[in-house]
């Protein structure tokens, strides 16, 4: 049976609200329970499971099907963080309400590249971090963006440390690139910090050596008479 193309997209009229809803509540009634954190199954197998999977099939299925097919194989086999079994990684358990507001979030498709794909997103997006600036005691000013995670926020740390360095110096990075005096710029941060700050060091051109690990007392906190030392022997190596 041909179907029109419009009912693959999400419409806004009542019959494709509906079409959503219909969708939603079988993704959720088809989700695989389980009473264990996760399978015991070798990394092996799960490897030769993956590659068995239709990547690119030469026809479409219906999404039941799919998704009963992908439940088995895929997702039966995955961590459950929200089982009290499971230790605490870096992603927590989650949320009923988050579940339901990808959703929401996944049909409305806000596209945050430029104002004129997502007016509202924009202002939103800006209202949450001015309140998050004032909850930290920034000054009105301050603004950001959201980013993936620590890893994606060290880089944009550093890219902008690097920026604001090379116009105190007249140099727009971005533009002409390092000067040589970068070879002696250093970026000082805790023994606590995430391996990623050297990573984000290198690709910036600067090279992990320009980052300086601070050691840390009992309680992971910056020792300051080690972060005073460790400023006095950069300077002294000019």
């Amino acid at each position: 049976m041909a179907h029109d193309w419009r009912d693959l997209f999400v419409q806004t009229d009542r019959e494709g609200v509906a079409a959503l809803a219909d969708a939603a509540h079988l993704a959720a009634a088809t989700l695989p329970t389980s009473d264990l954190p996760r399978r015991a199954v070798p990394a092996t197998e799960l490897r030769d499971l993956a590659w068995s999977l239709p990547i690119f099939p030469e026809h479409g299925e219906e999404l039941g099907d799919v998704l009963v097919d992908q439940n088995a194989r895929v997702f039966a086999h995955s961590v459950w963080p929200q089982h009290v079994a499971t230790v605490a990684h870096l992603h927590p358990p989650a949320t009923v309400v988050a579940a339901a507001s990808e959703v929401v979030i996944a049909a409305a498709n806000q596209s945050m590249d430029s104002f004129d794909q997502s007016p509202m997103g924009t202002h939103v997006e800006l209202a949450l971090l001015q309140t998050v600036a004032r909850a930290l005691g920034l000054p009105e000013s301050a603004s950001g963006v959201m980013t993936s995670g620590g890893t994606a926020s060290n880089l944009l740390g550093l890219t902008l440390a690097r920026a604001v360095t090379g116009r105190r110096m007249g140099v727009d990075v971005a533009a002409e690139g390092l000067p040589d005096e970068a070879r002696q710029w250093r970026f000082l941060c805790s023994d606590q910090a995430h391996f990623s700050v050297e990573r984000a060091a290198a690709q910036l051109g600067l090279g992990r050596h320009s980052v300086l690990r601070v050691p840390s007392d009992e309680r992971g906190r910056m020792d300051v008479a080690a972060l005073d030392r460790t400023l006095d022997d950069a300077v002294g190596e000019g």
